[in-house]
């Protein structure tokens, strides 16, 4: 598999249209995994990120809408929510429309934006997988988190060099 900013992450890049990349959440499902949908035409900012990864991950009403407040949400979720416990295989993050995630900043601040984003769920994936892993209870669970990236076939090629040009590193699904 490839590697992504940091060791031991995992991208993998769905070109197809929306209505295929199904497939990719009914193999996850049959594997024992969770799936989890990101609309990324709801994250053109940081903020409306917030907004969707909140609403996809039920989190609780005091999260905060920031880097930390998110990093945080996700590791209480992974630590805490049964349905995912009951994953015992991983988690599988599906970014819909990733061409549309964070394109509400122009310039180098789209570009930071992006690889901070990038950065972030590399931190969380990596924290995830480790060794000790999230904890269940008191005994250490370790889980791997796969992200899909979903693009449509016309914009596809100028679309994923966006994510390449700051850093991402990805396979290409064989789901």
């Amino acid at each position: 598999m490839a590697e992504a900013p940091l060791s031991g992450t995992d991208f993998s890049i769905l070109v197809e249209s929306l209505r295929d990349s199904g497939r990719v959440e009914y193999a996850s499902r049959n594997s024992g995994r969770y799936p989890v949908h990101v609309r990324g035409w709801n994250c053109s900012t940081f903020n409306d990120l917030f907004d969707e990864f909140a609403a996809a991950f039920q989190f609780p009403w005091y999260f905060g809408f920031s880097k930390d407040a998110l990093v945080d949400c996700l590791q209480d979720f992974f630590d805490d929510d049964l349905q995912y416990q009951e994953a015992a295989s991983g988690l599988d993050l599906i970014i819909w429309h990733a061409d549309k995630v964070l394109r509400g900043g122009v310039g180098l601040q789209g570009r930071v934006d992006l690889r901070d984003f990038i950065e972030m769920l590399c931190s969380i994936i990596s924290e995830i997988g480790s060794p000790e892993g999230i904890r269940s209870g008191f005994e250490p669970v370790s889980r791997s988190v796969t992200v899909y990236l979903q693009f449509d076939d016309d914009e596809a090629a100028s679309d994923l060099a966006r994510w390449t040009s700051v850093g991402l590193r990805y396979a290409k699904s064989d789901r």
